[in-house]
């Protein structure tokens, strides 16, 4: 047998062994642990392979929603101490769970608030990004500059005026 062979065989089988059922079991064991991002993200695996299997939708909903929350409390907690971009970073994650359970028609709840403190933290992580660019600049640290103009770009919510103060910088 050729390594070719080989390599697709034992690829074939690898996919096998990670049925829905398995992954399913995988995601319970998760969620025993109170790994809920995890185990939403396996329930998610599973919908996407057999959007019928028996639970998995409603697992993935409870455990989902526990996960956004705990990611939205950690945020608060971040921003309360003054650490948005931080806060930035845990609103991400609970943003990219919600669209991928999106894409497999399960809706997850968000904390009340959610988009004005996600909005809130966004717009002061750009300003202190956007400050320390501006400061680098002021000191001819240009290639600082330009790092933290490009980090404000690529990572946070801009309104026009500070996208385009970001790319004149």
């Amino acid at each position: 047998m050729t390594k070719r062979v080989l390599f697709i065989v034992l690829l074939g089988a690898a996919v096998g062994c990670s049925s829905p059922g398995r992954r399913y079991e995988d995601a319970s064991e998760d969620e025993a642990q109170g790994r809920w991002a995890s185990a939403c993200e396996k329930y998610l695996d599973v919908l996407r392979r057999d959007p019928e299997y028996p639970g998995a939708r409603d697992k993935a909903h409870e455990t989902g929603n526990r996960a956004v929350e705990r990611w939205s409390r950690v945020a608060v907690g971040l921003e309360e101490a003054g650490r948005f971009d931080r806060a930035v970073d845990e609103y991400a994650r609970a943003d990219t769970l919600l669209d991928r359970a999106a894409a497999v028609g399960v809706v997850l709840a968000v904390p009340d608030g959610y988009a004005l403190r996600r909005g809130f933290v966004h717009a002061r992580a750009a300003e202190r990004s956007l400050a320390a660019a501006d400061v680098a600049s002021a000191e001819g640290r240009w290639q600082d500059a330009v790092k933290a103009y490009r980090r404000a770009l690529a990572r946070y919510d801009l309104a026009q005026a500070e996208r385009e103060r970001a790319m004149e910088g």
